[in-house]
């Protein structure tokens, strides 16, 4: 258990992935070329997929979404294209040494016992790996204490039903019928009308994360519904948008931890003042439908930003997402009937102004609430209370409020002296209000663990934001400083430096409270000032900064009426693989038991299939050599002629390789290569190659050395299956001359 107990978020060491690299590199290379080209004072921007009916049209930049440009500038800056040069230059050398010394000199972070734990953790069927659902510890459950669990939920038949088949195509055409009638009728243009329908989406997932803080032993599970990628996801991620601004305009909204601060800051109390709480119980999945239209329909009235049509097209998305809400669990495709998905972008915002609608129509006219509540706010289901009446009248109001809705409870907590509320214990000190740090008993030390493979400056940073917090939550001086402490020896426990600590605690203790209780406001930061190379953190990150930095006084001296060419680009990592992604799943899987096609242990390799006349050409084997080292490599899965969705090398007599992919039997792509190598089809690379060696169709050779599975939850099989073709190309060396392809274009990934 100790790999476990550095916790979910603690990352392993990571070789460089040389075809990410390249897929990132040429992301950068293309911002280069666009802050070129529109630098140049005659170039004219056409958009000739915008639609131009009426000015006033819904579009996603007005809710500061964009359309992903498709648009490839052309290579003609000479500047730039030395730049690029030279880059890719350097980066070759680096490639050259990255086969030699994958980890360039990087110490591995986990042991040689670490690595047997994971294997052998990795390799457990009948646990399930969650995160608590509070106080960031990893819990381990039975898979059938986890499956029964869930599937008590989805048997609550006001909440769900299951569904005969995928309703897939259903949805699609129901969420066609509105957007394209909006797009005709000129109510929206064309690119929000394509980004609301999304290509190969991926089917949502139902799965739990268990309230430990609850029950410790039989902890409930907490129901989300994995929606990214999903039909829904674009409708959801747009109203959030469009709904957001509405949300933070309504009476008793409370953004945050530094939000709730500064407004008991400045609250007084008495010795009658109740401190007092009440949570919602289930609230995602208690909305009525009807209700939750209603209000989100009202408040939309309210706003008075949007036209008739306008607010009909959202009633209609809305609608879709409520009504039609469906996921899959095991096998099986269940449909939910009341309330919204936790895991959807819009559920948080659907159930503040659903709750925003009942505090108009219950709490706010409640004549108890008028007379004897000083201060009300919610953080969606959590809401904070100050009573200045009796505890008697203070429980009646809770039981008229449970009593209103049926499907709506509540639960109540008040005391005279202290209540917590988020990450926060507010006690009473007289007059004023006094606040600590509040952590729950199930609360694990899951800070990141000081050797996990992060940036440094990241690994740097954390204390002094920790040390920040502590500061701002806890407002009496003796007590912040034994909550510093405290902080400190966390931080120790967790792998990181004393003395470092102790730097970044006097940092901490410099900045004064007013300031660390100012509202960051995402808003007014400066955009557009400094190029950013984002890519995947690995063992390469630092040397590839140095080879980008290292010649970008060609571009700052060379085209000096850019600006952001005047200094640097900002490195900017995107997160690796961590304990988390690869132990924790939302898809349990099929259900049904996997039909094992050998009797005795599988087979790895290519084989014929022993009934097509492509069998002869066929290298049978578990293993193929790479083309330029020798090296043997394994075929890891099972492939015959018949096999589709492959990645295939073919070999000729010389030497020479060729990566290709096909989504038909490969064995139908193997007679068209024979096919086009007969009829001299000689603009394609392997006809081309075999008329100039006078190389014969029999001496042809092929294994299929990968595939792509048929995905279970959807997805673009294709795309993924081209990505993998030229990963192999990139892993192989085949591109020309050091190969037989002509291509690879890591660009369209990007």
């Amino acid at each position: 258990m100790c790999l476990l107990s550095k916790g979910l978020s603690f990352s392993p060491v990571r070789t460089c992935d040389t075809f990410q690299l390249d897929i990132d590199l040429e992301r950068f290379f293309r911002n280069l070329r666009l802050k070129s080209f529109f630098s140049q004072p005659n170039t004219m921007v056409i958009d000739a997929l915008t639609d131009t009916k009426g000015i006033s049209q819904l579009n996603l930049k007005k809710v500061g979404l964009r359309k992903k440009s498709n648009f490839v500038p052309p290579a003609t800056d000479p500047i730039i294209e030395t730049y690029i040069k030279l880059v890719k230059s350097d980066i070759s050398d680096l490639k050259s040494q990255l086969k030699s010394k994958p980890l360039l000199h990087t110490r591995h972070n986990l042991t040689l016992q670490d690595k047997r734990h994971l294997s052998d953790i990795l390799s457990y069927k009948q646990v399930i790996f969650k995160p608590a659902d509070k106080g960031g510890a990893l819990v381990i459950l039975d898979k059938n204490y986890y499956v029964n669990e869930i599937k008590t939920q989805l048997a609550d038949e006001s909440v769900y039903c299951a569904l005969p088949k995928d309703p897939l195509t259903t949805v699609q055409n129901k969420i066609m019928r509105v957007v394209e009638p909006a797009f005709n009728d000129g109510v929206i243009d064309v690119d929000l009308k394509n980004f609301l329908y999304k290509v190969n989406p991926i089917t949502p997932v139902f799965y739990t994360i268990p309230k430990i803080h609850k029950d410790l032993h039989h902890p409930p599970g907490r129901p989300i519904v994995a929606n990214t990628d999903s039909v829904f996801s674009p409708l959801s991620i747009y109203l959030d948008k469009v709904l957001q601004p509405i949300m933070r305009n309504t009476k008793s909204f409370l953004k945050d931890t530094s939000q709730l601060l500064n407004i008991l800051n400045d609250c007084k109390v008495t010795d009658q003042t109740l401190l007092a709480s009440l949570d919602v119980n289930s609230l995602y999945t208690s909305i009525a439908h009807i209700a939750g239209l209603d209000a989100v329909e009202k408040w939309l009235h309210v706003a008075s930003v949007y036209t008739e049509k306008e607010k009909a097209f959202f009633m209609n998305l809305l609608e879709i997402v409520l009504y039609d809400s469906y996921f899959m669990f095991g096998d099986i495709y269940y449909k939910q009937l009341q309330g919204t998905a936790m895991g959807s972008n819009v559920a948080p915002t659907y159930a503040n102004l659903y709750m925003a609608n009942f505090e108009d129509l219950f709490v706010y006219t409640n004549t108890l609430f008028q007379q004897y509540c000083s201060l009300y706010y919610r953080y969606i289901d959590d809401i904070i209370i100050f009573w200045e009446g009796s505890a008697d009248t203070l429980v009646e109001f809770y039981e008229n409020l449970n009593s209103v809705v049926p499907k709506l409870k509540f639960s109540l907590v008040h005391d005279t002296q202290s209540i917590n509320f988020l990450d926060v214990t507010i006690r009473k000190m007289g007059t004023q209000i006094e606040t600590d740090l509040y952590q729950k008993h199930t609360d694990r030390n899951n800070l990141l663990h000081n050797t996990s493979f992060h940036p440094r400056p990241l690994l740097k940073s954390l204390p002094i934001t920790q040390f920040k917090r502590v500061k701002r939550i806890v407002s009496n001086k003796e007590q912040c400083d034994m909550r510093l402490n405290q902080m400190s020896e966390r931080f120790v426990e967790r792998g990181y430096p004393k003395r470092e600590l102790q730097v970044s605690l006097d940092t901490a203790k410099g900045v004064c409270d007013a300031q660390l209780r100012i509202p960051l406001d995402n808003g007014t930061r400066e955009k557009g000032e400094r190029l950013a190379f984002v890519s995947q953190f690995s063992v390469a990150s630092e040397h590839v900064r140095n080879i980008i930095r290292k010649h970008w006084q060609v571009l700052k001296m060379g085209i000096s009426n850019v600006k952001e060419f005047s200094i640097p680009p900002l490195m900017a990592y995107k997160r690796n693989k961590n304990l988390k992604d690869l132990l924790v799943r939302a898809d349990i899987g099929p259900q049904k038991k996997y039909t094992q096609r050998f009797l005795g242990t599988p087979k790895m390799g290519t084989f014929p299939c022993l009934s097509c006349a492509h069998c002869n050409n066929i290298t049978k084997g578990e293993f193929f050599t790479h083309p330029h080292t020798g090296r043997t490599m394994p075929i890891r899965k099972y492939f015959t002629c018949d096999s589709m969705y492959v990645v295939y090398l073919i070999k000729c007599p010389c030497g020479l390789a060729y990566i290709g992919e096909t989504t038909q039997k490969v064995k139908d792509r193997i007679k068209q290569h024979k096919s086009n190598i007969r009829c001299k089809q000689l603009q394609l690379p392997i006809p081309a190659h075999f008329h100039q060696m006078k190389h014969s169709i029999s001496q042809l050779r092929y294994q299929v050395i990968d595939n792509v599975d048929p995905l279970r939850r959807g997805g673009d099989r294709q795309r993924l299956l081209k990505k993998l073709e030229m990963r192999w190309i990139n892993t192989l060396g085949t591109l020309s001359p050091g190969g037989l392809n002509r291509e690879y274009t890591p660009m369209m990934f990007i």
